[in-house]
């Protein structure tokens, strides 16, 4: 597996490089020390994410799901659990691609090539149409009842 704090060393360095206005999420991770550039600060990750353009993850699930909500593209860089499993399924869907093993200038190249691909934007507007379109968690006893039942 990959240091979490190398990749976000090597993330803020890409991110450095892209003309955009970014901002890191870092689950706590103290970043304090980290290079980067002005334009790179660090909030709270729900705070930001429905403004986002992109969102560069780990791809726990929790955070894939509020890719989705948001309707975001997702860049993701899986360490456990199941994030490799979900960033697959982000790729297969076409709502972003894995980025595991990148160097900066090679991650700052798909940044922006993601930031620019309209395509990826419409199909990650378009699952966040499906996804909030979905019956609320109160519907779900009797969901699960009519597929039992059938």
């Amino acid at each position: 597996m990959d240091d979490p704090f190398e990749w976000m060393r090597t993330l803020l360095a890409a991110l450095s490089d892209v003309d955009c206005v970014t901002v890191v999420a870092n689950g706590g991770m103290d970043c304090d020390d980290m290079d980067r550039a002005g334009h790179v600060p660090s909030v709270p990750q729900k705070l930001v994410l429905p403004a986002a353009q992109l969102f560069c993850t780990h791809g726990g699930y929790n955070s894939v799901r509020e890719s989705i909500r948001a309707g975001v593209p997702m860049l993701v860089r899986p360490t456990t659990m199941d994030q490799p499993v979900n960033a697959q399924a982000v790729a297969r869907l076409g709502l972003g691609c894995v980025v595991s093993g990148l160097d900066g200038a090679e991650l700052a190249a798909r940044i922006g090539g993601a930031l620019a691909d309209r395509e990826l934007a419409g199909r990650a507007r378009a699952a966040q149409r499906r996804a909030l379109a979905l019956p609320g968690i109160e519907t779900e006893p009797e969901t699960l009842r009519a597929m039992i039942v059938r």
